[in-house]
């Protein structure tokens, strides 16, 4: 995958079907959320977003905090390329808050990253 859209959708094709028949919830959550990352790289923002946060209400509702800062940092990375700004910040708090409760924070450096991207987005606009 390694922010390889296609192959990131190739890899989902294969897995979403076995994720489906043996029910596991997280791997559905997640193959979607990916889904829906991969095609919003790809500049197919309605339907990417849409898959995103589907995926992202199914992880949600599984309870799993596993892997949650990278999970919501891809999809902070993919709001931000839809341009859905407001909705990446919410969900780049929702990171850091999930990275301080599990203790997971090999991805922080990321997440400080779209930080600095969210906050150079914020005043480019707001200097227009």
């Amino acid at each position: 995958m390694f922010r390889d859209p296609v192959r990131t959708l190739t890899l989902v094709a294969d897995w979403l079907p076995l994720a489906t028949e043996f029910g596991s919830a997280v791997g559905i959550a997640n193959a979607t959320m990916l889904s829906g990352w991969a095609k919003i790289i790809l500049g197919e923002f309605e339907a990417g977003l849409a898959e995103l946060r589907d995926g992202l209400g199914r992880w949600r509702s599984t309870g799993s905090k596993f892997y949650g800062p990278v999970r919501l940092g891809r999809s902070v990375a993919a709001f931000i390329e839809a341009a859905e700004v407001e909705q990446g910040a919410a969900l780049l708090a929702e990171a850091f808050q999930v990275m301080e409760s599990t203790g997971e924070r090999w991805y922080e450096a990321e997440l400080h990253r779209l930080q600095g991207v969210l906050l150079a987005t914020s005043s480019s606009s707001r200097l227009a």
